[in-house]
């Protein structure tokens, strides 16, 4: 029989997902993506498409952020600021990453 999770386990392993994919450089980037959406606009402004487009960049800066701290692991594990992220720490696996990183 499988042992299920916690619910402070869980809630600890989501945190540490959205974690690796770096919401405040995400933030950034969208801000940018919409201010460039904005100039880019000729006629009436379609919300849908900005929409569509935040969403995209979204999860391909999100899953690159992640591929990112997957592929160096190792030195992140060997710096004193970067140890305590979730993959140097050892909280999440790195198949986790990486499948978080690709879906």
């Amino acid at each position: 029989m499988a042992n299920p999770i916690s619910p402070q386990t869980l809630a600890a392993k989501l945190r540490d997902f959205y974690t690796l994919t770096k919401p405040e450089v995400n933030l950034l980037i969208l801000m940018t993506t919409s201010a460039g959406y904005y100039l880019a606009s000729r006629g009436p402004f379609r919300t849908a498409g900005l929409v569509n487009t935040l969403v995209g960049t979204l999860l391909v800066a999100s899953g690159t952020a992640t591929l990112n701290q997957w592929m160096e692991r190792v030195w992140d594990g060997q710096m004193r600021r970067t140890a305590t992220r979730p993959l140097p720490s050892g909280r999440l696996s790195s198949r986790e990453a990486f499948l978080l990183a690709c879906s």
